[in-house]
């Protein structure tokens, strides 16, 4: 009979090297950062942290991700696509009938909540390539299948592709607002004060590891307003 043995000490070399390569920090400002400036701010300032079961979603997330794009795109060139704008780095994730598409992999059941984040992130890219038009493709590894809007209690993944529109309005708009954006930033890195920078959405607060140094940052926002009185 075969002896099959459960291998921690190898199970933890490989969660090791897997969370060293996700630690490499980036250089210069991504487009992801300008998302959440504040996490970003704090992985500069104190370190790449991400815990085991981050290590794991990332994985997984980043698996999905490569089998789609190379399933659905014809041309490899359209893959990853390098683009920049003023100093901002930009990864788009492949090109769809020429237009930018973001792809996001989710565990949200709910298909109908498209988070904001996701359409600013597309809009930033659509700035930066100078298209109207953009392709947000979300996959839901666990989302409700619906027959009739009516769960029958069965969990599937699900592709859900959105065309997004923007105005010439819009776009002009977003490409101030990045400017300004990686000027706070930068300045925030500079002098390594983050206090003014916007918290991340809701449901990267959940699980971050930089809760207690965030809530420095709060304290001291406040303290400069009971100063200035403002």
């Amino acid at each position: 009979m075969v002896e099959i043995i459960r291998d921690t000490e190898s199970e933890n070399e490989i969660k090791k090297r897997i969370k060293e390569r996700l630690s490499t920090t980036r250089t210069g400002i991504h487009v992801s950062d300008l998302i959440s400036p504040r996490l970003t701010f704090l992985r500069k300032k104190y370190g790449v942290r991400i815990s085991d079961e981050q290590a794991m979603y990332f994985i997984v997330g980043r698996s999905h991700h490569s089998i789609v794009q190379s399933v659905i795109t014809s041309n490899n060139e359209d893959i990853e696509k390098k683009t920049e704008f003023e100093g901002i780095i930009g990864s788009i994730d492949y090109k769809f009938n020429g237009h930018p598409v973001e792809f996001k992999t989710t565990r949200v059941r709910n298909i109908e909540n498209v988070p904001d984040d996701y359409v600013e992130q597309l809009r930033k890219y659509c700035c930066m390539e100078n298209d109207n038009v953009g392709y947000l493709v979300t996959l839901y590894l666990n989302a409700k299948d619906n027959v009739n809007n009516n769960f029958n209690g069965k969990l599937v993944p699900i592709i859900i592709a959105r065309k997004i529109n923007f105005t010439n309005e819009e776009l002009e708009a977003e490409r101030q607002k990045m400017r300004n954006e990686l000027s706070i930033l930068k300045t925030a890195i500079e002098t390594g004060n983050g206090f003014n920078l916007p918290k991340c959405a809701d449901w990267k607060c959940r699980d971050c590891l930089y809760k207690k140094e965030c809530e420095e940052l709060d304290k001291q926002g406040e303290n400069i307003k009971n100063i200035f009185g403002c």
